[in-house]
């Protein structure tokens, strides 16, 4: 989803993007709050494919304190797994887009490689 600058450039019921901001949905546990990341925190984005020991059973929460998934009982079924590598954290999030190809583009709108 692609609007007119200051608006949401993609959406879906994982995860928005704004020109300024990534909002992870469903990510705090166990009240499903919302997190938001500016966009200038974010380092690096890096992609898997989902498969079963690289989270992809994994519904909410970490195994593993270096990273963190939001509620997401569709993960498996999914394509790719997002790892997001922000500035001075120690937790990384990882998340799972519905349509990977319009999320990567809208991410390279904003100079963001995946």
């Amino acid at each position: 989803m692609s609007t007119v600058s200051g608006a949401t450039e993609y959406e879906d019921s994982l995860v928005l993007l704004t020109p300024d901001y990534l909002l992870l949905r469903r990510y705090y546990f166990p009240i499903p709050f919302p997190k938001k990341i500016p966009l200038e925190q974010i380092e690096e984005i890096d992609s898997s494919p989902v498969r079963l020991l690289s989270g992809g059973l994994r519904l909410w929460g970490a195994s593993d304190p270096r990273y963190w998934y939001p509620l997401d009982f569709l993960r498996f079924g999914r394509e790719k797994i997002y790892t997001l590598h922000l500035k001075d954290q120690f937790v990384s999030p990882r998340f799972t887009v519905v349509r990977c190809l319009q999320f990567e583009a809208a991410l390279a709108a904003h100079h963001i490689r995946v």
